[in-house]
């Protein structure tokens, strides 16, 4: 597939992902990781092999039946805290998941509702043994569950069907014979690799977070872009067509927004942790017309709406600092609140 010195550029680069993935200390990193490694290996040895490795494929996989439960046994007690702690998330979350199964409690709410949902459950079972580990969370440490617990079983069921209706076609083509050319061939080893890229990020998803960061998201589109293109049989070749070019300008332009969002609220915090470091601690009030000029660049986070709340309370506005209180439980549950 690649040759040269871009043979020797992938070698360092997956031998410095592989030193991170050590180092992460990640068990959902290593899992996704390895599933990816073993997904695209069956696709190569069974497309050069074809029905020659069924039966020695189903005999390795029963024997590595056994190694898998010890594997999952080690990497449990690796931090059964933190293991126990997810199983404890995911129990809850299924919680609101049976109450709202069709449709879910609405995107973006489960931070704001999670906590109630946890704070009803050790009510109604104050012996749990997970009392001793319940803490505060917005996330269910499940992409899949999540998107389950704000779109329900139909959000979940479109969200499946867009992965299933890109990967089974790649699983199901034959590999090109050799007579056939060249660049044919790495369209489908290449197709392969973003399938396999895929399905390592879906199964990291089932046990982390991976897409409240930006870089996943393009990440997991690009993937589906290209997989998606490759089964509508159209083929960009740069050089020759320039129209593709075209397909930049929207990503750039979302790109250029994200990126001015970002710099405008980064500026904001860095000016409000400025003036809460050096103000007076006898006159509260000066920073009050700070968090005022700042609002509307922070109003949507619910840790600087306590923050705003906190210091009108040392001003004495108890109003209106019940008022930034109430606003922030709309973003996020807490136990201060």
């Amino acid at each position: 597939l690649y040759s040269g010195r871009k043979k020797i550029l992938l070698s360092v680069l997956l031998l410095f992902l592989l030193v991170l993935l050590v180092y992460s200390q990640s068990r959902a990193a290593w899992i996704s990781a390895f599933a990816g490694i073993v997904f695209l290996s069956c696709l190569l040895l069974v497309n050069k092999y074809d029905s020659r490795l069924k039966k020695p494929a189903i005999i390795s996989v029963l024997l590595s039946i056994p190694l898998l439960l010890f594997t999952c046994k080690a990497l449990y007690q690796m931090k059964p805290v933190s293991a126990d702690g997810r199983f404890y998330i995911w129990q809850i979350s299924s919680r609101m998941l049976s109450e709202n199964p069709l449709s879910g409690i609405g995107i973006g709410k489960f931070k704001s509702q999670y906590m109630s949902y946890q704070a009803e459950y050790l009510s109604q079972n104050p012996g749990s043994p997970f009392a001793r580990i319940a803490d505060e969370t917005d996330v269910p440490f499940s992409e899949p569950l999540k998107i389950a617990v704000e779109q329900g079983v139909v959000g979940l069921t479109i969200f499946l069907a867009i992965l299933l209706a890109v990967l089974i076609p790649v699983i199901k083509k034959k590999h090109i014979k050799s007579k056939e050319r060249q660049t044919c061939v790495n369209e489908v080893w290449e197709q392969y690799v973003y399938a396999a890229v895929m399905i390592s990020l879906l199964i990291f998803s089932c046990f982390s977070y991976p897409f409240l960061y930006i870089q996943f998201h393009f990440l997991s589109i690009a993937c589906l872009a290209v997989l998606a293109r490759s089964q509508s049989g159209v083929r960009v070749i740069a050089g020759r067509n320039k129209t593709w070019l075209l397909s930049l300008i929207p990503c750039v332009l979302v790109g250029c927004y994200i990126s001015f969002t970002g710099m405008t609220y980064s500026v904001c915090m860095k000016k409000m942790h400025d003036y809460v470091t050096h103000f007076d601690a006898g006159k509260p009030e000066s920073i009050l017309p700070v968090f005022a000029e700042l609002e509307p660049s922070l109003n949507t986070n619910p840790n600087d709406l306590v923050s705003y709340a906190k210091f009108l309370s040392l001003n004495k506005e108890y109003g209106r600092a019940v008022e930034k209180l109430t606003e922030s439980l709309s973003y996020q549950s807490a136990y201060y609140t």
